[in-house]
């Protein structure tokens, strides 16, 4: 994960981690107070992630579907380049596009729709992971989820805890 390379290369000054709460992510506008309260929330905002790719993967990606969907995506892998996978869903990655599997009643292959699914399972992963660390840090984590990407917005939200 990124958060390692924060821990060992840009948190690992004395007093980098201390000052980390008296500034947060982005100065003042981070903080709010509770009246009558003590408490003062400071939170690490990630904007969007917004990478373009032909196809989104991630290590582990081939076992975890495995898990999830109890079948091998690799005889599967050429229906998953289209254009409902990319980036914005703006351009499909290649000319040529690849049917046979089996399909949803709306003509979605259920392979792509499973590989979405545990993209999407992947991508929650990856929001625990930066909302526990950030909590590690004294934080709250904030994020705008799925921009763009080929992501159902509502579960990645539901694991993130709240809105951005």
């Amino acid at each position: 994960m990124h958060t390692s390379f924060f821990e060992d290369n840009i948190l690992s000054g004395e007093d980098t981690r201390a000052r980390l709460t008296d500034v947060g992510a982005y100065g003042k506008c981070n903080s709010v107070s509770f009246p009558g309260s003590s408490l003062t929330l400071r939170t690490a905002w990630e904007d969007s992630i917004e990478m373009q790719s032909a196809l989104s993967w991630t290590p582990g990606l081939l076992e975890r579907s495995e898990r999830d969907h109890n079948y091998s995506l690799v005889n599967y892998l050429p229906l998953l380049f289209t254009k409902s996978n990319s980036w914005s869903a703006a351009v499909a990655p290649y000319s040529e596009e690849f049917r046979y599997g089996a399909y949803s009643r709306d003509g979605e292959s259920i392979h792509s729709q499973n590989f979405l699914t545990t993209l999407g399972h992947c991508y929650q992963d990856y929001l625990a992971h930066h909302g526990s660390w950030a909590k590690s840090l004294g934080l709250e984590f904030s994020t705008q989820p799925s921009y763009n990407l080929p992501l159902n917005f509502v579960s990645a939200m539901i694991a993130q805890g709240s809105a951005s």
